[in-house]
């Protein structure tokens, strides 16, 4: 319910989940599978905005802009465009919220509907009060442990190595049939071993484009080139023709001409990335460590409620006690 003056505006939503056999816990002395749960809500704030019944405030807009990474909150409130979309998301998805409900009057009675709320609520909280905790575990300068990383381990940093090559291609997508492809692919191949690949590949191989003249490129990364290609390339030696092989895009023939390793840049060309390598790994531990605290209380399954749970929804499998007792372990994760 709700209720409103000319400058601010109250909202209240209450709903509790009562006999869910979906979560189960003890209320009392003795075993139970049902429990109940409720939640409520209630925001009272200045109002920004009116569109028919549907309100805004300004709590609504302090929510959204909380999501907002800090850096970026100065740049979105100074563009009226951005402030302009995000308050029409709002009031647009508040009057579609208000039109389900006078179309369908319980739906926040239903069970189903309640849990779905419910744990996007767990959600919400959840990730706040992690990145809260971390807030306070997050070391103000992570330069000392960047140098540690640096040091105990260069290879972290190295740059991509790169490579020489030269790449004769027949497009097999349509324009050529399959068969004619690899009959010219082979016919490029058994060219090479007389002369040049490049010469060959200029006469003989597709090009498209700008690039038609260009089939030798130098000092490449394997991630810019197709993947068939790339995999290829890395197991060449240095002046290996390769095989004619298959790709998405058509069939290839291609030459390591070299291989450049990649360089360990000093520290303070890369000082920006070790820290933010040496921070990632630090929530990585923060949170894994908390995750571990998490999962050393045992889990405990009510009796029967796998079987309960899975004759809820139909399944193809001959052995029910087996796909029972499967679950079962893997819920403990025995």
């Amino acid at each position: 319910m709700s209720t409103t003056d000319a400058r601010r505006h109250r909202r209240r939503l209450i709903f509790a989940m009562a006999c869910l056999p979906i979560f189960s816990q003890s209320l009392a002395d003795g075993p139970t599978d049902q429990t109940s749960y409720a939640l409520s809500l209630e925001i009272d704030s200045e109002v920004f905005l009116r569109r028919g019944n549907a309100v805004i405030t300004q709590i609504d807009l302090d929510a959204r802009i909380a999501g907002i990474p800090e850096r970026m909150r100065g740049p979105f409130l100074a563009s009226p465009d951005r402030l302009t979309d995000t308050v029409n998301n709002l009031i647009t998805t508040r009057q579609t919220y208000q039109a389900a409900l006078a179309d369908h009057p319980d739906l926040l009675e239903d069970p189903l509907h309640q849990a779905r709320l419910m744990q996007q609520v767990e959600q919400t909280v959840s990730q706040w009060w992690m990145q809260s905790r971390w807030e306070q575990e997050r070391l103000e300068d992570y330069n000392a442990r960047a140098r540690e990383l640096y040091l105990a381990d260069p290879s972290l940093f190295r740059e991509s190595d790169r490579y020489d090559i030269t790449i004769a291609w027949v497009q097999s997508d349509g324009s050529n049939s399959e068969v004619e492809a690899m009959r010219r692919i082979i016919e490029i191949h058994d060219a090479a071993g007389e002369e040049d690949l490049a010469e060959v590949s200029r006469r003989m191989s597709d090009r498209s484009g700008n690039d038609e003249a260009q089939v030798s490129f130098e000092r490449v990364s394997l991630d810019e080139l197709d993947e068939s290609v790339g995999r290829m390339v890395r197991t060449l030696s240095t002046g290996e023709v390769s095989e004619p092989f298959r790709s998405a895009s058509g069939w290839y023939v291609v030459r390591r001409d070299a291989f450049h390793r990649g360089n360990v840049p000093k520290f303070e060309q890369i000082a920006t990335q070790a820290r933010r390598v040496a921070e990632n790994r630090h929530r990585e531990a923060f949170e894994e460590r908390f995750l571990r605290a998490l999962n050393a209380e045992p889990l405990s399954i009510a009796d029967g409620a796998v079987e309960s749970l899975l004759s809820r929804y139909p399944y193809q499998d001959d052995d029910r006690r087996r796909l029972l007792q499967d679950v079962e372990r893997g819920l403990r994760l025995e």
